[in-house]
Order: C-alpha cells, then sequence, then structure tokens
C-alpha cells in the first residue's frame, strides 16, 4: 500500500508555519498537519485569519495526525484557545512532538519552565492522551508508521542529551545562565516575595530615592531589562535545538520538515552518515521556480499560483503542492 498522490498544503500564517500533507490511498486520503503558529499575521490580515485557517483545516476532513515540530509560538498558538479546539475535534489519532515535551523527560529541559503558549501546549498534551503521544529524537520511530503505510520516514532530530555532546553542552551553559534565575524571575512577575538581601536596610520607592542613587537606580533597572531578554534569548536556542527534523518519501519524491532547527541539532544529524547520505540523495537539484523542479504548485484560492504564491497568497488562503507524477494523473 503505497501513496499514489501527495498533496501538500501551505496556509499564509504571517511569521509562522502550517502545512497539510494529504497522503492519497486511491480514494482514501490520511492527513498530517505539521505545525500551527503565528508570531505575526500576514500584511492585511483579518483579527479572526488564524480561525479561518483551521475551519479551512477541519473542512479537508478527517485529520490523521498532528506534528508540533517545538513549542514557540510561531509554530504552535494555532494549537490554543478556539483555533486549538477545532484541530482537537478532528480527534487525530497520534501527537508526534520532540522528546523533551515528554512528561517523563528529564528535569532541565524545556519543558519544565518554559510556561509560554500554555493553552497550545496543554491542548496538544490532550490531544495526546485521547489519541497516542509519540514523544520523538533522531533515530526513533516517527508515530507515524501506523498511519502512513508506504511512506519512508526518517527521523533525523532533536538528538537525545545522550546523543549529542553539544545538545548537552548547550542544556549546561543555560542552566547556569537560565534556569537558575527562572524561579526568581517568576516571583518577580507572579508577585511573590524572595528572600530579603538586607534586613532592616531603609526602603525608598522607585520615584522617590535619594538623588544620589537615581543614577544607579536607572542603570540598574536597565541592566535588569537586559538580563531579562537574554534569558528569552538563552530560552530561544533551547527550544530551536529540540526542533523535530522530519524527512518523507514517496518513491523518489521527498519532503524535508526542520522546524528551526539550529547548528547543534543539524550538526549532529550531518555528522552521522546515514542522514547526511539520505539529505544528500533527498535535496533537489533546484528550487521550486525550476521548470525541473520535484514539486509543482498550484492555488486553487489563489489564480495563477506557482511556487511564488508562497509569499503572495491572501491571509488564511493556502497554496497546493503537488508532484508532477501525482499532477498529471489528474
Amino acid at each position: 500500500m503505497t501513496p499514489d498522490q501527495v498533496i501538500l498544503r501551505a496556509y499564509n500564517v504571517g511569521f509562522g508555519d502550517c502545512f497539510l500533507l494529504t497522503f492519497c490511498y486511491g480514494a482514501e486520503r490520511r492527513r498530517i498537519l505539521i505545525d500551527f503558529g503565528s508570531s505575526a499575521p500576514p500584511q492585511g490580515a483579518p483579527a479572526s485569519y488564524m480561525l479561518r485557517i483551521a475551519r479551512d483545516i477541519a473542512a479537508q476532513g478527517r485529520l490523521h495526525a498532528v506534528i508540533a515540530t517545538h513549542r514557540h509560538r510561531d509554530h504552535i498558538s494555532g494549537f490554543g484557545g478556539e483555533c486549538g479546539r477545532i484541530i482537537a475535534s478532528l480527534a487525530p489519532d497520534v501527537v508526534v512532538q520532540p522528546w523533551t515535551e515528554d512528561p517523563e523527560a528529564p528535569r532541565g529541559c524545556a519543558n519544565d519552565d518554559e510556561i509560554q503558549n500554555r493553552s497550545a501546549v496543554d491542548n496538544l498534551a490532550a490531544m495526546g492522551r485521547q489519541g497516542r503521544a509519540a514523544y520523538i529524537h533522531a533515530g526513533a520511530p516517527s508515530g507515524l508508521e501506523n498511519v502512513l503505510p508506504g511512506v519512508g520516514i526518517c527521523v533525523a532530530g532533536p538528538p537525545t542529551l545522550e546523543q549529542s555532546a553539544a545538545i548537552r553542552h548547550e542544556r549546561v551553559r543555560d542552566a547556569t545562565e537560565f534556569w537558575q534565575f527562572r524561579r526568581f524571575l517568576e516571583c518577580q512577575i507572579n508577585g511573590a516575595t524572595p528572600a530579603e538581601l538586607f534586613p532592616g536596610a531603609p526602603r525608598f520607592a522607585a520615584d522617590c530615592a535619594p538623588p544620589n542613587l537615581r543614577w544607579f537606580l536607572a542603570r540598574a533597572q536597565r541592566i535588569r531589562a537586559e538580563q531579562r531578554k537574554e534569558f528569552v534569548r538563552a530560552l530561544d536556542r533551547v527550544l530551536n535545538n529540540t526542533s523535530v527534523i522530519l524527512l518523507f518519501r514517496v518513491g523518489d519524491f521527498s519532503m524535508l520538515f526542520p522546524g528551526d532547527a539550529q547548528i547543534e541539532n543539524w550538526s549532529w544529524a550531518l555528522g552521522q552518515k546515514q542522514y547526511r547520505d539520505l539529505l544528500a540523495a533527498s535535496t533537489p537539484r533546484r528550487d521550486l521556480s525550476g521548470s525541473s523542479s520535484k514539486i509543482a504548485v498550484q492555488s486553487p484560492m489563489h489564480p495563477g499560483g506557482c511556487s511564488a504564491c508562497f509569499r503572495r497568497a491572501p491571509a488564511g488562503m493556502a497554496v497546493n503542492a503537488l508532484t508532477p507524477r501525482c499532477r498529471a494523473a489528474r
């Protein structure tokens, strides 16, 4: 049993990702949603553009699997709120996420302390409990084998701490620069009072400080603001390095979805001969705009569709990509 047609539906979410893959087995359709998030809307998008996309995904039919490459807002925000309820109503059989999202993951991983996108994170976990959750790492089964028969699926990332010394080094460094201060930062944000540093010392409101302290206070506040930015940057590096890297192969047609994998993640994958050879064999000789590219692009919602439509499609609209073989069979 092998797909005779593969359709890639790419939604214009602005700054973010949202891909709906449809694998066609004769009259049967199996759909995989890879990421659904945005951190900035497309130019001129209505406020409801993400809801519009969620409804269009639902209109395509049953959803068999959801893949969240990592938990940054531009990849998972659509799994929260009303949009998330629409996706959850499609009852996917399996929800695939990186191993760091596993509730059994060791302490100190990204899922311990990062509380952004909580609605989306909780909804993904709930969908996984409803169906089946697969928390994957490089070399592990994808969790999609029963969903997509006849499709080769390679999990090239993320590596575990045991697999990658670079990832382990990043974790240790982040633990000293970020994780130790996270609890204190949360106390500040949530209004809790940490232990008093100088009991009995005079106290002043920021706007009533003595003149000789005002310069110091202003400078300290700037430093604190910069430190908070560094905390966020450190977290950003960690989460990107936990991105799932998936390569789908149907015959000689390949699709690579690397999330936001950064250098430590890629360095490990490309350092393994089996992944390096597989990725090299799957690399197209030309980009999508070339006449001999592997994907022909159409846009049923945007006449005159071509590869450039990935950038031109109206907010909330989708661009379809089909293999040349599939297009010829229509």
